[in-house]
């Protein structure tokens, strides 16, 4: 195993894991929603299996769930790949991104905290819960690197461009939970 040289490099590697667990979550979450959904199609009224099928509203809340995870997804990739192109003069200024990782090591388990409660019946509160502390964890990041004094003004703008997104997608999901 290569041992990185530089907190850059710890933070890249880092997210990259993140990343690619979020990606599992996701797929996992959609194959989930995908089966729950064709269960639903296949059943007959008469049928009493003991699977209910899933309701409009339920449907809305699972595809507004997969929505906040794919925006918190492409959120962690820009990160990656802004933290991949800054520049570094010394290592007081790498040492920034150590927060940034320290938050970003949190997102999977929130993800997969997510999934586990997205099989009905549905615990609206804690799904609310659950949307709502993904939301802030990857928002965090995201400001804690807009934040960071080597980046630059354009991709502050993008960064909360990208804020903006997750935060009316979390909103979203939010109100079809009240």
């Amino acid at each position: 195993m290569k041992i990185p040289n530089d907190n850059q490099q710890v933070v890249v590697e880092l997210l990259g894991n993140e990343i690619e667990l979020m990606a599992d979550a996701v797929e996992e979450a959609e194959e989930s929603m995908n089966n729950q959904i064709y269960a639903t199609l296949e059943m007959d009224e008469d049928e009493s299996n003991g699977v209910a099928p899933l309701t409009d509203d339920e449907k809305q809340i699972v595809l507004s769930l997969l929505s906040v995870m794919k925006c918190s997804h492409l959120c962690l990739k820009k990160t990656k790949k802004l933290v991949q192109s800054l520049s570094f003069e010394n290592s007081s200024t790498q040492n920034e991104l150590d927060p940034i990782a320290d938050r970003a090591l949190t997102l999977s388990e929130r993800i997969d905290e997510l999934v586990l409660i997205l099989d009905p019946p549905f615990d609206k509160s804690s799904i609310k819960e659950q949307v709502q502390l993904l939301s802030s964890v990857v928002l965090d990041v995201l400001s804690m690197l807009a934040d960071c004094s080597l980046c630059p003004a354009n991709e502050k703008e993008k960064l909360e461009q990208f804020k903006s997104g997750l935060e009316k997608q979390k909103v979203k999901s939010i109100a079809l939970l009240c």
